[in-house]
């Protein structure tokens, strides 16, 4: 099935403003960046977090671990910024009757559900951490929250519910050197947790990896709220900016540039645990992300860097760049092979105007069809307006390309004319949130698998007692 829309106003405001990286809501910042740093002891920059330079002697793990709970200003309250995800429902009223049934929501049958039958015991012997047998889906599951109302954040035991780990002071941790390498960098959020943690490794789209406003920005802020969400609930999260300016688009070199960070954060990290890694990006950071994990199994003759268990690939393009010669991630997912214990998993939205996901050739779809592995799947997210097969809501889900964003800001306001509709809904907690953290905790908690790779892929909320329904289009095993 091939999909393939024209760009509607909105889209092309968000593609333009974010390709030229014109301001107001700081989609990418001027093509070379002053370097600006801040010493560790200093208090961070605007956005408080701790800037290491990986040079400077400072910047070994012994520092970066050495953080104390008993610091004041290095913990950030589990209930503190993710609660600003109660919503920002700035589109006024929601339907009363939202709250709707959860159990019949959840024993509705997914419209394309792929529900490989699979006795509980075998679920469980699958869900060891870095194996890579055929996940399976023990049957429905039982939302463990009461309502799974589409316009509330979940609760309970649900991947996309807040989590209840507190947060030390995001690192900000520079590794470039050299001319025009300056550029290399990550920000790092840590659970305040004792032992070793496993690794997300997230790679934004174009020109997102500084947003914030016209006078200041920071690093991660457009995925900020999704990033915290997934540290919260136990996970060392790295953002890894891959990107020096707003017209740098050599995907090979931002490959390399994620494999760099590995590197970089396994030396100064000391809780992050090599063993356990994911890799996921947005868009272009999509395509750096598949591009990185062939890089790190077929191109690694000395297994000097760490392979992901599992990639999760949100919203990806594969067009190519105005000022670069196409890396064709089709070319690169082709040469991983069956056998490679990697799981991949596409997500996309339907009406995804600036990345089609049926494009015969820049689509993603037609990366999934290159793969050859046998663990693959393809996700895909649906709307609630006007024309969707869902129920419509007020407000209205937008499945759109920049619905993996989390920008704050009230509908209709400039951080949604420069990002359309990336507040926080429905198809953050219910979709992207949701099959991250399932996955993590799937591959590396023994959670169940039936969140990221089973029936309740496709459970995307209620609304006035009807089940807001997303698809799998497609899957491998």
């Amino acid at each position: 099935m091939v999909r393939f829309r024209t760009m509607s106003r909105k889209d092309h405001v968000f593609a333009l403003l974010c390709a030229a990286t014109i301001a107001f809501a700081g989609c990418g910042d001027p093509p070379l960046e002053s370097g600006k740093s801040v010493d560790v002891g200093g208090g961070g920059g605007t956005d408080g977090s701790a800037t290491v330079d990986s040079s400077s002697s400072a910047g070994d793990a012994a520092a970066n671990d050495a953080v104390s709970a008993a610091d004041a200003g290095a913990v950030v309250d589990a209930a503190g910024t993710a609660d600003s995800s109660s919503v920002q429902d700035a589109a006024g009223a929601v339907d009363a009757a939202a709250g709707g049934d959860s159990s019949s929501a959840a024993d509705a049958p997914s419209s394309a559900d792929a529900g490989s039958a699979a006795d509980a015991q075998t679920q469980a012997d699958s869900a060891s951490s870095g194996d890579a047998g055929a996940p399976v889906d023990a049957g429905p599951v039982k939302p463990p929250c009461k309502s799974c109302a589409f316009n509330k954040q979940p609760t309970g035991n649900h991947p996309g519910a807040k989590g209840t780990m507190s947060l030390l002071a995001p690192q900000i941790h520079k590794y470039g050197s050299g001319f025009g390498s300056g550029y290399k960098e990550m920000r790092v959020w840590m659970p305040l947790a004792a032992g070793s943690r496993p690794v997300l490794f997230f790679v934004h789209g174009f020109n997102l990896y500084k947003t914030g406003g016209l006078f200041s920005s920071e690093l991660g802020h457009a995925y900020k709220a999704m990033l915290e969400h997934v540290a919260k609930r136990g996970y060392i999260v790295a953002f890894v900016r891959v990107q020096a300016g707003a017209t740098s688009c050599d995907h090979k070199s931002m490959a390399q540039n994620l494999v760099d960070a590995t590197t970089v954060l396994f030396k100064k990290i000391s809780k992050a645990d090599k063993t356990r890694v994911m890799f996921a990006g947005h868009s272009m950071g999509a395509k750096i992300a598949l591009l990185a994990t062939r890089r790190t199994i077929n191109q690694d003759p000395k297994n000097e860097w760490v392979d992901p268990q599992a990639v999760l690939l949100f919203n990806l393009d594969n067009a190519k760049p105005p000022l670069c010669s196409l890396v064709d991630a089709r070319k690169a997912a082709s040469e991983l092979q069956p056998e490679e214990k990697v799981r991949i998993t596409f997500v996309h939205t339907d009406d995804d105007k600036v990345s089609p996901w049926g494009h015969k050739t820049n689509g993603a779809m037609a990366v999934y069809d290159a793969l050859k592995l046998k663990h693959r799947q393809f996700i895909l997210l649906n709307g609630t307006g006007k024309g969707d097969a869902n129920p419509v809501t007020k407000p209205e889900l937008h499945d759109d390309h920049a619905a993996p964003l989390t920008v704050k800001g009230k509908i209709g306001g400039i951080a949604d004319l420069a990002m359309p509709d990336s507040y926080l809904d429905g198809l953050d907690w219910y979709g992207y949130w949701k099959v991250l953290v399932g996955a993590l905790d799937f591959h590396y908690s023994k959670g169940d698998a039936a969140w990221a790779y089973g029936s309740m892929r496709t459970h995307g909320g209620v609304h006035a007692g009807k089940v807001i329904q997303h698809k799998v289009l497609k899957q491998g095993w």
